[in-house]
């Protein structure tokens, strides 16, 4: 199983450096909870299992209302970032084990940033560098995009691009912070109580300095299931190195834990919850840069009216 990102943390570090200048040239919280505790520890070993988490292959339509809080600390400068959306989400079939979706803010609930996301401070730095001021406010309260996922909610990055919606426009920096995202389901079956631990997978994270190969693991836990309502609990943590042009060193590690709940019945999400943190650290000639962020999210999904 090939699990995105956790939700915000490696967009954010993008984000981060495009408005602290930290990127050099050269390139293009809390502990997750342990295993401690006595509770029985898997390893899954069926690989058409979790069936039971997967979204409806022929569509839903919902009404997400996400509320958002960041912090950021870099070399170059700190900041905090807060802001409610009330979004809709319509999700299409598109090909075989795969859905379209189309998301759209709707309202933007609350908006307030401090410190590097304040408005005055983020249009003095596009001045500086000769480029056009980044309005956070106005891309996330409008924003709008598509992509195409398949039903445990893993982007296809082909089939997106392939999207005639998609093609020839410049994806607003907003969908990265996660406005329009659906959780990641597991493709393991989950006893009540019990942690799975899916082995160690490669993955690769894109920054604003280039790519970045990263070793993932992760946990899951069925922590209650009432009725048609699974509560899951997924932690994930990750780390990776690579050198930019062969001399410059760039590390990276990544924490997440989140709570899901799911509607099996309706196969769409109800909540989801939870914080993620991630640091990145380049080695640069000129001494050690450091770009840190914490989030944490509440989100609440509902039926879409029409």
């Amino acid at each position: 199983m090939k699990l995105r990102r956790p939700l915000l943390t490696s967009s954010l570090l993008a984000v981060g450096l495009a408005l602290t200048g930290t990127a050099c040239k050269a390139g293009a919280g809390p502990e997750a909870p342990g295993t401690e505790g006595g509770e029985a520890t898997t390893t899954p070993d069926k690989q058409d299992a979790g069936a039971a988490y997967s979204y409806a292959e022929n569509g839903f339509a919902l009404t997400y209302e996400l509320q958002t809080n960041v912090e950021l600390n870099s070399s170059q400068g700190q900041g905090k970032l807060t802001f409610g959306t009330r979004s809709r989400i319509d999700a299409a079939s598109h090909a075989a084990g795969q859905i379209k979706i189309h998301g759209k803010v709707l309202e933007l609930l609350s908006f307030e940033g401090t410190g590097v996301f304040d408005p005055e401070f983020v249009a003095q730095q596009a001045e500086a560098a000769g480029q056009p001021a980044m309005d956070l406010a106005a891309e996330i309260g409008g924003a709008e995009g598509w992509y195409v996922m398949d039903l445990k909610g893993e982007k296809d990055d082909e089939a997106t691009d392939a999207l005639p919606e998609y093609s020839d426009t410049e994806v607003s920096m907003a969908l990265d912070f996660g406005i329009f995202s659906l959780p990641d389901l597991p493709s393991v079956d989950l006893t009540a109580g019990e942690k799975v631990e899916i082995p160690t997978e490669q993955d690769e994270r894109m920054t604003a300095v280039g790519p970045i190969p990263v070793e993932v693991d992760t946990t899951w836990v069925l922590r209650a299931q009432n009725g048609d309502i699974a509560e899951l609990d997924v932690t994930i943590e990750a780390s990776g190195a690579v050198e930019l042009q062969g001399s410059i060193p760039v590390s990276m590690l990544e924490e997440s834990s989140y709570t899901i709940t799911f509607d099996v019945a309706k196969r769409v999400p109800v909540s989801v919850s939870g914080y993620g943190a991630s640091e990145l650290s380049i080695d640069t000639p000129q001494g050690t840069q450091k770009l840190a962020t914490n989030s944490e999210i509440t989100g609440a999904f509902s039926p879409a009216d029409g």
